[in-house]
């Protein structure tokens, strides 16, 4: 296999530990890679809706509502950056003794030398370690990310008694879609077939990028349920159903260098709540809720992403060259690429990173989420004010904070605490409160993350807010 045989040889190629390989410095000199990006974006909504309820009966109430909303993006970026090292290895690995045009491992994999499981080969992650996006001034958009979408509610509610209702609602709700500002968000650099135009050897396609733009989510969520009052409003109880329908999900996903939302066909997610509020005695009131969801992606996960080509290689910046890539593959007279080929690198499957997470419990999804509150309230006898104090909590099951589920970023299970002390004038004109969040300094992931390059699953975190305290004063004039 040319001699290519383990991680060694693979990493030599960058170092120049070989003939043919990058001498040691050149890729990422001094002063290179991305030295000043600009993004910028105007955003216009507009929207018309009614909401109506009508009396059926004195017991029977149907709600009707609706919306049309109209959403209008534009964006563009400026990216200022340099990677000379680039140019020199499309040329080196085109013209390599152990992975070149030529060489006995042209085809040689990951998988091959040591990275098990690892099909893609050799040529093809060297180019995209060497090429990055992040350090290339090439990949500018100007786009245009254009929704309109209907949304409402239709609700039918009745009176068992007057301390107990019952009702099942249908509603749409909508999530405009939008742009990736960042330059890692937009790149999808490869090595494949010679693109028309491009000199003999100069193998990475430079003409194939990602949209950086990703869909409008819409969810369908039903809902059924009750509401009760007892022992005259001292307690009250409620209970509901649901299930949600997601159609092009935004998934907010790590690409290695930033975070970026992408569009996930299919998720649902059902479950039961139930809410109960008591308030025994004056000025105590109790309160107790408890969810448990079921949130999973699809039984079937693509990478929705689109990838865009330029048919004529003009400037990226211009956008009458932009089309899909499923135009720009099919052949003449439906698309650009030349009869019979051969077609560029552009037109080759997408990778699917996605597929890994069909039917399994949605990212940041726990099952379980216990939350509870009392609260007490005293007038301090003839001072005009009153004396407050509150305590609430909530628990919730382990989740994945991982947009891979890769379980390295499980998050155990763990309750929080947070409380507030305080005074406050009857009339309403001043209180002063101490308050405390995270009182017993609980750390626990919000996001975690993998870290490019790292062996062993190394991942980072950002921890979400520790123990914090501090004094409100509030006044009314």
């Amino acid at each position: 296999l040319g001699g290519a045989t383990n991680t060694r040889d693979f990493i030599s190629i960058f170092t120049g530990g070989a003939p043919g390989d990058i001498p040691l410095g050149v890729l990422w000199p001094d002063g290179s890679g991305a030295t000043g990006d600009a993004f910028k974006q105007d955003g216009e909504s507009i929207a018309g809706f009614t909401h109506n309820v009508f009396n059926l009966t004195d017991s029977l109430r149907l709600t009707v509502g609706a919306r049309f909303t109209v959403d209008e993006k534009d964006a563009e970026s400026r990216l200022v950056g340099s990677n000379p090292g680039c140019s020199a290895l499309r040329n080196a690995i085109a013209f390599h003794p152990l992975i070149g045009d030529a060489a006995p491992g042209a085809n040689l994999t990951m998988d091959d030398i040591g990275f098990v499981g690892d099909i893609r080969r050799v040529r093809d992650v060297t180019a995209v370690l060497g090429c990055l996006g992040i350090t290339n001034e090439a990949f500018e958009f100007d786009v245009n990310k254009d929704d309109d979408e209907w949304t409402g509610t239709v609700k039918l509610d009745f009176d068992i008694n007057p301390e107990t209702l019952v009702y099942v609602s249908y509603s749409r709700g909508y999530k405009a879609g939008g742009v990736n500002l960042d330059r890692a968000g937009t790149i999808l650099t490869e090595v494949g077939n010679v693109s028309p135009g491009l000199p003999t050897g100069a193998r990475f396609d430079i003409y194939n990028f990602l949209d950086p733009r990703f869909d409008a989510e819409i969810v369908d969520a039903y809902e059924m349920g009750l509401k009760s009052s007892l022992w005259d409003n001292k307690v009250n109880v409620n209970v509901a159903l649901f299930y949600e329908d997601f159609s092009d999900f935004q998934l907010n996903t790590f690409t290695g260098f930033n975070f970026q939302a992408e569009n996930v066909e299919k998720v649902t997610t059902k479950g039961v709540e139930v809410e109960i509020q008591a308030a025994p005695v004056e000025g105590l009131d109790l309160r107790l809720g408890a969810v448990y969801t079921d949130a999973r992606y699809g039984s079937s996960v693509t990478d929705l992403s689109t990838r865009l080509v330029n048919d004529n290689f003009n400037e990226f910046g211009n956008p009458l060259g932009l089309v899909p890539r499923a135009a720009f593959c099919l052949p003449p007279p439906l698309g650009g690429a030349p009869i019979g080929g051969p077609f560029p690198a552009s037109c080759a499957p997408l990778a699917d990173e996605l597929s890994p997470l069909a039917g399994k419990t949605l990212t940041n999804a726990p099952k379980w989420v216990v939350t509870g509150g009392i609260t007490y309230v005293h007038a301090i006898y003839g001072t005009g004010f009153q004396a407050f104090v509150h305590l609430d909590g909530r628990y919730s099951s382990s989740f994945n904070t991982g947009s891979d589920l890769n379980a390295i970023k499980e998050q155990e299970a763990f309750a929080l605490f947070n409380g507030r002390i305080g005074i406050s004038a009857l009339d309403g004109g001043i209180e002063v409160e101490f308050w405390g969040r995270n009182l017993f300094d609980k750390d626990y992931h919000a996001i975690a993350f993998t870290i490019p390059l790292q062996a062993n699953d190394g991942f980072g975190s950002f921890l979400a807010a520790p123990r914090t305290y501090g004094v409100t004063v509030r006044g009314n004039f």
